[in-house]
């Protein structure tokens, strides 16, 4: 990274270059970009505009929503650079998007984090009154809380670190 260039910066001064491009991939009308990822080589780049009320994820390949929202603290690049999730709601339910293609409906999404190999993603997914951590290879137990910050993938992402909190004090690390 240039020297004197936070991340934020640099984002900014890739935009202005390389977001006209992207912005071309959406329906026609003004809109408002809300995050833009660069990565070396501008060719994935990702945005995430509001136009007209609705969200949408734009890649130079796709243009994926529209969306009544995407969560864009767990919208991430797989460590690789080659791979794309996100967290969005069109309705009432929330969906974890692994490279565009939606994944089970939840009450709602958090701790969104890639494996290190790039392989898959674990995350927290409310479900009614408590939580689960979703892997590669499915859905675990319920839970009563997941402490905030403490969701980590390991290896391919079918195994996860995460403090579980449980009613009565109780406190399990798995």
């Amino acid at each position: 990274m240039a020297e004197g260039l936070t991340p934020a910066s640099r984002i900014r001064q890739h935009v202005s270059v390389a977001l006209s491009s992207l912005l071309s991939f959406a329906p026609a009308c003004s809109s408002t970009t809300l995050l833009a990822y660069p990565l070396p080589g501008g060719e994935h780049d990702v945005a995430v505009v509001e136009r007209g009320g609705e969200h949408w994820v734009l890649t130079p390949q796709e243009q994926y929503g529209p969306f009544a929202e995407v969560a864009l603290d767990a919208t991430r690049i797989s460590p690789d650079g080659r791979r794309l999730a996100w967290a969005a709601s069109a309705g009432d339910h929330w969906r974890v998007y692994l490279d565009g293609k939606p994944g089970p409906p939840w009450d709602g999404v958090a701790e969104l984090r890639w494996s290190p190999t790039s392989r898959g993603v674990v995350y927290a997914a409310k479900d009614g009154a408590g939580w689960r951590v979703v892997t590669a290879r499915g859905i675990g137990p319920r839970h009563d809380a997941l402490a905030s910050g403490s969701l980590r993938a390991c290896g391919d992402s079918a195994a996860y670190v995460a403090l579980v909190l449980f009613v009565g004090a109780r406190l399990l690390a798995r």
